[in-house]
């Protein structure tokens, strides 16, 4: 079909015929977007402290009750996108829930009064609570030049223009809902996904979540775990549709892109939060049925019971002098019951960890709070996004992380640690991962939608900030004073992460080996470093002790051992000095040792700085 920005085929009525629905890939704005309510005040997506529940009291079938609608504030002469739907009926033209652009007449304490731009002489009223329920938009500047020339375009028509970068006369060419829906249900109703792509662009708001932690589980054996692929599947090949790479490699910003992104790291929020204390069973058909709901689309529905559940399980847990409340004792029970199972599954260290544990700090929230922002020192102020390594020029394009496929990104799932923690998403870096690694196909399309972007640096700009933090927890360090801020970063970001590491390794070997002829040092990608360093102190020092004729040497020249123990070291990194180091470069050559004892370059590996300086910046 034929869209020009000052006429489109079949307008109107008088045009004849009906007309088909524009939807250009979903880049139309909801026209609730301008008047969205304001979110809740939250803590900061990057320090979500722990909360605590009761737990003989399951929260999570509870519903808080629904909000009353925003008031909208409507000021004569201006323009805003009203809904056709529950006035008027045009026949033979748009379905009834497109939105047209109309002039505000008349404004009074119940009624608005308004023309539409394509019908000035015709006026129409409406109350204002079925308007603030339907949430008109305030048309934009840029709308607005397209209205200038047609003004019977609807609100997803101006937005698909918009979205192609069409000039007021242009003519482009779409085809309504211009991907394929593959694995999802329903797809035959195009006006239903179509008004979902919507809302998820313009109204759909991830960072709703980061209220408190996210009670996920792996989903079990069975259906479920099927179904759970199966969303995974449908929404990575949406994702893949409205992927944009340049020939040197970097990611080209897209609206629906980035929302397919966040939606994909909300999913276990939305589809595999079970209350804790339900039968395996009935987890599994809780699980099913969300996955049944998402396939088919309702994903409105999925987000809201998420939002209240979460809001419900907070206002317990942080209710009335919630600030004076202290969590309650560990159970010495209940501890030796944990670490009974975590031996049963033969995680010995683990099960030493949960005796050994003071477990989370004691004192009040505000303490906590104070004491951690004193933990992390701010660093200067400064863009380092935009710095670029001297010979970064050329060393990087759209096959630099052609390495990472569908086999590499398994390896790294299979080798991540069981038990993990869950991010602030409440994705683990194993369980919830190891069923796609039995479909090479899912895997090869993760590696490149979700994987190899992430590797590039690229990043929904909306949501930088909050997808570098992660989940703060506050530890005790008990009989010690204070507290031990532990940090659990995104898990993807994770398993990418170590994955280039992996990659760099025998380059970071040899640098710090080389780096400082003088220096031994043990800590930098070198495999039980500290084992190899006890081993080797306590050798020299059995030397001296044990051997007379260095007795001599040893007292003109004494052997000591000095341990330095650095306070609150690793809050202390500095980014900046990080940038730096990786600014120097790594200039040496790769050497690995032959049969003979020879030694030849490598250079088949690719440089580690090179790999990882899109990655950290």
């Amino acid at each position: 079909m034929l869209v020009s920005a000052t006429t489109l085929a079949g307008k109107r009525a008088e045009a004849g015929g009906a007309t088909a629905l524009i939807t250009s890939r979903g880049h139309g704005q909801g026209a609730a977007s301008a008047h969205s309510p304001l979110p809740l005040d939250r803590p900061s997506a990057n320090q979500v402290i722990q909360g605590s529940l009761s737990p003989n009291r399951s929260l999570l079938h509870a519903r808080v009750g629904p909000r009353p609608p925003p008031q909208i504030e409507f000021l004569p002469d201006q323009i805003y996108w009203f809904n056709q739907k529950a006035h008027i009926k045009i026949t033979n033209t748009r379905q009834q829930c497109e939105c047209f652009a109309g002039k505000v007449l008349k404004v009074t304490s119940t009624l608005i009064q308004w023309a539409w731009l394509y019908a000035p002489h015709i006026s129409f009223i409406r109350g204002r609570d079925i308007l603030n329920r339907q949430k008109p938009a305030l048309v934009t500047d840029s709308q607005q030049l397209y209205l200038s020339k047609d003004a019977t375009l609807t609100l997803r028509e101006a937005q698909y223009l918009i979205s192609k970068g069409a000039q007021p006369g242009e003519q482009i060419h779409f085809t309504p809902l211009d991907f394929n829906l593959k694995g999802f249900r329903n797809t035959d109703n195009r006006q239903h996904w179509s008004n979902l792509l919507t809302w998820l662009q313009h109204e759909f708001d991830p960072e709703i979540f980061l209220i408190r932690r996210i009670n996920a589980i792996p989903p079990p054996k069975g259906k479920s775990q099927k179904l759970w692929v199966q969303c995974i599947k449908s929404l990575v090949n949406l994702q893949k549709q409205n992927m944009i790479q340049h020939d040197d490699g970097t990611y080209v910003p897209d609206p629906l892109f980035d929302k397919l992104t966040m939606l994909s790291k909300c999913l276990p929020i939305l589809l595999l939060r079970v209350p804790p204390a339900v039968a395996p069973e009935t987890k599994a058909a809780i699980i099913t049925k969300n996955c049944e709901r998402f396939l088919e689309g309702a994903w409105q529905g999925l987000a809201l019971a998420a939002q209240q559940d979460l809001e419900v399980c907070n206002i317990f847990a942080q209710g009335k002098n919630a600030a004076e409340r202290r969590p309650p004792p560990d159970s010495a029970q209940t501890r030796l019951q944990q670490v009974l199972e975590k031996t049963r599954l033969l995680q010995y260290s683990k099960a030493m960890n949960l005796l050994r544990s003071p477990g989370l700090a004691r004192q009040p929230l505000d303490v906590i709070l104070q004491i951690l922002a004193g933990l992390h020192p701010a660093e200067s102020e400064q863009d380092l996004s935009q710095a670029r390594p001297p010979d970064e020029d050329g060393a990087f394009n759209s096959s630099t992380f052609d390495f990472i496929t569908g086999a590499w990104f398994a390896r790294q799932i299979k080798t991540s640690s069981r038990g993990t923690a869950v991010d602030q998403w409440g994705w683990d870096t194993r369980e919830m991962w190891e069923p796609f690694t039995y479909d090479h196909e899912l895997m090869n399309d993760l590696a490149e939608v979700w994987v190899r972007p992430l590797a590039a640096g690229y990043l929904p700009s909306q949501y930088r900030q909050t997808l570098i933090g992660g989940r703060l927890i506050a530890l005790s360090k008990y009989p010690k004073p204070g507290v031990r801020p532990i940090c659990i970063s995104d898990a993807l970001r994770r398993l990418v992460g170590k994955g280039l590491l992996k990659k760099c390794q025998l380059f970071f070997q040899q640098y710090f080996q080389e780096s400082a002829p003088n220096v031994i040092q043990f800590g930098g990608s070198i495999p039980n470093g500290a084992t190899f360093m006890h081993l080797l102190l306590s050798a020299i020092h059995d030397f001296f002790s044990t051997e007379p004729a260095q007795s001599s040497l040893s007292q003109e020249d004494p052997f000591v051992i000095l341990s330095l123990d650095s306070s609150n070291a690793f809050n202390c990194l500095s980014r900046e000095q990080l940038f730096k180091v990786l600014l120097d470069g790594c200039n040496i050559t790769l050497k690995s040792p032959t049969q003979s004892g020879a030694s030849q370059p490598m250079e088949s590996l690719p440089q580690g700085w090179n790999l990882l300086w899109h990655f950290i910046a």
